[in-house]
């Protein structure tokens, strides 16, 4: 039986220093692509686990910071039957979006 892919989102960007290309252009797919995504249309308030719970966010930062990607952490403090503190990550690494691929099954 012939194998079937599922539809992936990717993500294709480039990074820029000081509004200039910087390098070649990088295409990621599935949850790195929606990781940065999201930490795209975070801006400057960021993402934190704290607030919006995801499975496996330290390993996808890990993954874009492999590929270049400059990514600050600030720990905040929280409170709660669990208390301690959390990270906040920001994109400090100037990206313009070229493509955004949401296929979706059919």
């Amino acid at each position: 039986m012939p194998q079937v892919s599922k539809p992936q989102y990717s993500l294709r960007v480039q990074r820029l220093n000081n509004g200039e290309p910087e390098g070649m252009p990088i295409t990621l797919i599935g949850r790195i692509a929606w990781m940065l995504q999201t930490l795209i249309d975070a801006g400057k308030a960021g993402v934190t686990t704290f607030e919006s719970p995801a499975p496996r966010v330290g390993h996808y930062l890990y993954a874009l910071r492999k590929k270049g990607f400059v990514i600050s952490t600030t720990y905040e403090p929280h409170a709660g039957v669990f208390a301690g503190s959390h990270g906040r990550f920001r994109l400090e690494s100037e990206v313009k979006v070229i493509e955004v691929n949401a296929r979706t099954a059919a």
